[in-house]
């Protein structure tokens, strides 16, 4: 009888024990870390949640991958008036007809990794000439500042003024593309003005057809055809060559250089077309 009660208290003992033990475990133990790969919550230096030691990939105040502060570059920039005797092309002409183009000015958009943007109007005195159109042109530009805007076409509203037989001055304008048109020349640090060199400057096409009204002061009835034959007798190696859009032997390539500009209180809106009674002059 007394060996079933030891043995009872025995196993009493053990497995109260037990239980402490279990409870010891269960409230004093250590919880296991939720993260079994590191210490701590992230791997990097920084205060932000990747894994390099700074805060972006560039080393600029803009969000781009570059190193420059942004891809603009602002100013107007207006020709200078050229010189009758710097309209080289066509020769003995050029000084004739270089007067009815307008005078050209352009807005720089923007200039990155050697491209250049310009908003191109022509000028009305000191101010944009809302009758004319403007066109978005692209070019190049080198480190020297050396640029080439364009060639393309350039619409354009062209005019002539002469005196008729009474000695009253005349003007007839009409509207016209100049095809192909070229700019060049080299811009100073500052994108403020640009020099043209001998080589450099303004170049284009017209067409014959598109500004034959032009010629109402020399012609009774002027037409391309005969403006063409005219053009040919009296200034040597002058002839009509074909046109950019139709091939047609019609067009005249203009070229004046030692082209310049400088920098103008302007600021270009874009025009879409010819404004509305611009032509009637």
């Amino acid at each position: 009888m007394m060996t079933w009660k030891k043995e009872a208290a025995v196993r009493f003992i053990t497995c109260g024990a037990m239980i402490l033990l279990a409870i010891l475990l269960i409230c004093c133990g250590e919880k296991p870390s939720a993260n079994t790969g590191e210490s701590d919550s992230d791997t990097d230096t920084d205060s932000d949640t990747d894994s390099d030691t700074d805060s972006d990939s560039d080393t600029d105040s803009d969000t781009d991958s570059d190193s420059d502060s942004d891809g603009d570059a602002a100013g107007t920039i207006r020709l200078r008036e050229i010189d009758v005797i710097d309209w080289i092309q066509p020769a003995g002409l050029g000084a004739e007809l270089g007067p009815s183009v307008p005078a050209i000015g352009f807005e720089i958009l923007a200039e990155k990794d050697g491209a250049l943007t310009v908003l191109m109007g022509t000028l009305d005195g000191d101010s944009q000439n809302t009758c004319n159109p403007t066109l978005e042109m692209t070019g190049t530009i080198d480190d020297t500042g050396y640029f080439e805007l364009g060639p393309e076409d350039f619409p354009a509203l062209i005019s002539y003024t002469f005196n008729d037989e009474n000695g009253d001055e005349q003007i007839f304008v009409t509207d016209a593309y100049i095809y192909d048109m070229l700019i060049t020349g080299t811009f100073n640090e500052e994108r403020t003005e640009f020099t043209g060199e001998r080589t450099d400057g303004l170049g284009g096409v017209v067409d014959i057809r598109e500004i034959a009204e032009l010629f109402s002061g020399t012609f009774d009835n002027p037409n391309p055809d005969d403006i063409c034959t005219q053009m040919s007798e009296i200034y040597t190696g002058v002839s009509c060559a074909a046109c950019p859009t139709d091939n047609e032997a019609y067009c005249l390539t203009l070229k004046a250089w030692r082209v310049g500009g400088v920098e103008a209180d302007i600021s270009f809106e874009e025009i879409s077309d010819f404004g509305a009674g611009c032509l009637e002059k």
